[in-house]
C-alpha cells in the first residue's frame, strides 16, 4: 500500500474482523447499497457480487469504476 492513500480504520476492521473482502468493507464504510453501486458503476449485480465475495478478480477498469463510484483512490483498494 502506498502510505500516501489513508485507508480508515473501520473499513480495515471490516476486513480483518468480520473477514469482509476490501471491497465490501469500503462499499458498507461509504454506506451504499450493491443496488446502487452496480447502478454507479454500470456492472450487474451478479458481478458486483462475485467481486465482493472474492469469486472473481476485477480488471483493473473495473478497479477503477469500483474507486470511482465510491469517490476513493485505487490505491485505497490495496491492503
Amino acid at each position: 500500500m502506498n502510505n500516501n492513500y489513508n485507508i480508515p480504520l473501520e473499513v480495515i476492521k471490516l476486513t480483518k474482523d468480520k473477514h469482509y473482502t476490501i471491497y465490501r468493507a469500503w462499499r458498507m464504510h461509504k454506506r451504499i447499497s450493491l443496488y446502487a453501486l452496480a447502478k454507479r458503476m454500470r456492472v450487474s449485480l451478479d458481478l458486483l457480487v462475485k467481486i465482493e465475495t472474492g469469486k472473481y478478480e476485477p480488471t483493473f477498469r473495473l478497479l477503477l469504476d469500483f474507486a470511482t463510484a465510491l469517490a476513493i483512490m485505487p490505491e485505497q483498494i490495496d491492503l
